[in-house]
C-alpha cells in the first residue's frame, strides 16, 4: 500500500511539473509576442537590409544581362514596400511560436 502511495504523489508532482513548465513556456511565447510588437520598426530596418541584399544576390546571379539586371533593380525597388508588408506580417504570426518552440527544444533533456 506504501508504494501505491509514493507512485500516486509522484504521479501527481510530475503532472504539476508539466503544468507549471507548459505555464512557463506560454509566458516566454507572451513575452516573444510582445517583443515583436514592441520592435516593430526595428524588425522593419531587419527586413530592408534583408530584401535589399537578397533581391540584388537573386538578380545577379539568375541574370547575366547588363541591361535587364538594371530594369529588375528598378522592379525590385517597386515592390519592396509590399514585400516588406507581407514579411512583416508572415513574421508577426510565425516568429514568437518558433522561436519559442526552439527555446523549448533546447531547454528539454530527451532521453535518448
Amino acid at each position: 500500500m506504501l508504494t501505491s502511495t509514493k507512485k500516486i504523489t509522484t504521479s501527481s508532482q510530475i503532472l504539476q511539473i508539466k503544468d507549471y513548465e507548459e505555464e512557463r513556456i506560454n509566458d516566454v511565447l507572451l513575452i516573444l509576442e510582445n517583443v515583436v510588437t514592441r520592435e516593430e520598426s526595428n524588425i522593419k530596418l531587419i527586413l530592408d537590409c534583408l530584401y535589399d541584399v537578397g533581391m540584388a544576390n537573386l538578380i545577379d546571379r539568375k541574370f547575366n544581362h547588363g541591361t535587364l539586371k538594371g530594369s529588375l533593380k528598378i522592379i525590385a525597388k517597386i515592390s519592396k514596400p509590399a514585400c516588406k508588408e507581407i514579411a512583416w506580417r508572415w513574421l508577426r504570426k510565425k516568429i514568437p511560436p518558433l522561436i519559442t518552440n526552439l527555446l523549448h527544444e533546447e531547454v528539454c533533456f530527451k532521453d535518448n
